[in-house]
C-alpha cells in the first residue's frame, strides 16, 4: 500500500473514526480513536505547508530528509504564510488535541467514551472547515454513512456539553482569599471549566467530570491541581503551577 501525505492523513482521520465506532466493545479503542485523529490533524498541517513550499515540512529546511516539524512548528509556519490559514480558536483546538495524544503516549490513560467525544469533537470544525477551504475537500466524500454519521453525533455531543460546562463552571467561579480565580484549564480535557474547591483541596472538572487533588503554587501562591502535568510537583518538597513552569521554561529557552 503506498499512500501520498494527504491520503495517509485521511486514513488516519478514517481509522480514529472507526475506532471510537467499535470502542464500545473494547474500550481501548477510544485511546486509538484520539491517537489516530492527532495524526491525521499532524499531517494535513504538514501537507499545507507542501503544497507551499515542499521544504517546509522538515525543520531545517535546507536539508531535505532531516526530521519534518510536529504540530507546533506546522502552526507557526502556517500563520507566518498567511494567519487566516488557520484561525485563533483553532489553533486552540489543535492544541487541545496534541495535549491529549501526548498523555496518551507520555502518561497512563483512563479515557472512557466521553472522553473521546470531547477530544473528537473539538477538533471536527476544524478539519471540516480546513479541508474545504484548504484543499477544496469535503471530509463526508472520505468516510462512509455510518462513519460519517459518528462525526455528526460526536461533534452535536461535545458542542452540547461544552455549553452546559461553561455555563456551570461559571456559576462556581469566584475569587479566593489568595486573590486568584478557583478556575482553571483541566488538565485531562484542557477547557477551562476545571473548578477548584480550596477549602476541601480538591477539583472538579464540569466538562469530563475528572477530579483531582490540590496544591498551592509555592512561587505564586495560586491552587493548581497535582495531575497537571505542566506543573512540577514533588511532594512534601516542591509545589510549582503550571504558569510560573511556562514562565521559567521561556526563560530557558531565550537563553
Amino acid at each position: 500500500m503506498k499512500l501520498n501525505m494527504f491520503e495517509n492523513a485521511i486514513d488516519s482521520i478514517r481509522h480514529g473514526i472507526e475506532h471510537f465506532i467499535i470502542g464500545k466493545n473494547d474500550p481501548k479503542n477510544y485511546k486509538y480513536s484520539i491517537h489516530h485523529v492527532c495524526n491525521g490533524v499532524e499531517l494535513l498541517l504538514k501537507q499545507r505547508l507542501a503544497d507551499e513550499y515542499k521544504l517546509l515540512i522538515y525543520q531545517k529546511i535546507e536539508k531535505k530528509g532531516s526530521s519534518t516539524v510536529g504540530i507546533d512548528d506546522a502552526v507557526k509556519r502556517l500563520a507566518r504564510i498567511n494567519p487566516t490559514i488557520i484561525r485563533e480558536d483553532e489553533i486552540e483546538r489543535i492544541e487541545r488535541i496534541k495535549k491529549a495524544r501526548n498523555r496518551i503516549e507520555h502518561y497512563g490513560v483512563d479515557i472512557s467514551k466521553k472522553d473521546a467525544e470531547m477530544v473528537i469533537g473539538d477538533i471536527i470544525p476544524f478539519l471540516i472547515r480546513f479541508l474545504r477551504e484548504e484543499f477544496g475537500k469535503n471530509l463526508r466524500d472520505f468516510l462512509d454513512m455510518e462513519q460519517f454519521d459518528q462525526v455528526l453525533y460526536i461533534e452535536k455531543a461535545y458542542s452540547e456539553a461544552l455549553k452546559i460546562a461553561e455555563e456551570e463552571a461559571k456559576e462556581k467561579t469566584y475569587e479566593h482569599k489568595a486573590g486568584y480565580p478557583n478556575l482553571r484549564f483541566c488538565p485531562w480535557c484542557y477547557h477551562e471549566t476545571f473548578v477548584m474547591d480550596p477549602e476541601d483541596a480538591v477539583g472538579k472538572c464540569t466538562m469530563c467530570d475528572k477530579v483531582s487533588e490540590l496544591a498551592t503554587c509555592d512561587v505564586c501562591g495560586s491552587i493548581f491541581s497535582k495531575d497537571d502535568v505542566d506543573a512540577e510537583v514533588i511532594e512534601g518538597q516542591n509545589y510549582t503551577c503550571p504558569d510560573c513552569m511556562a514562565h521559567y521554561r521561556a526563560l530557558i529557552e531565550k537563553d
